[in-house]
């Protein structure tokens, strides 16, 4: 019994082998890339599904932050949500957002009273 599971291990191998002599370059690259993507889907959703409510909540603070004028929470809001989603920020940035975002909400105010 032992010498059936022997060969067929040594038969897998030798297929295995031959199966990866026979790939091209463009195609290992292709399965290495879909197995990454696969890999990094995967811990996405993990992360998201983790830190559904904390996003959520930070959602929150971010829109009534701008509602009140108030870039303080705003930038606090938006700096944890980039680091939850493992997006690099500079301050810069959040401040052209929250600019984009007030001019945004005060045209759609304005075009709510005309």
């Amino acid at each position: 019994m032992q010498e059936q599971k022997w060969q067929t291990h040594e038969i897998g191998e030798a297929l295995e082998d031959e199966l990866n002599t026979e790939l091209s370059a463009e195609e290992i690259q292709q399965r290495y890339e879909d197995n990454l993507a696969e890999q990094a889907l995967d811990q996405t959703s993990s992360i998201l599904r983790k830190n559904r409510r904390e996003i959520e909540r930070l959602n929150k603070h971010a829109q009534v932050a701008v509602l009140e004028n108030n870039y303080q929470a705003y930038a606090y809001a938006i700096r944890k949500l980039r680091g939850i989603y493992r997006q690099p920020f500079t301050e810069e940035m959040i401040y052209i957002g929250w600019q984009t975002t007030r001019k945004t909400v005060w045209e759609i105010i304005n075009d709510k009273v005309s």
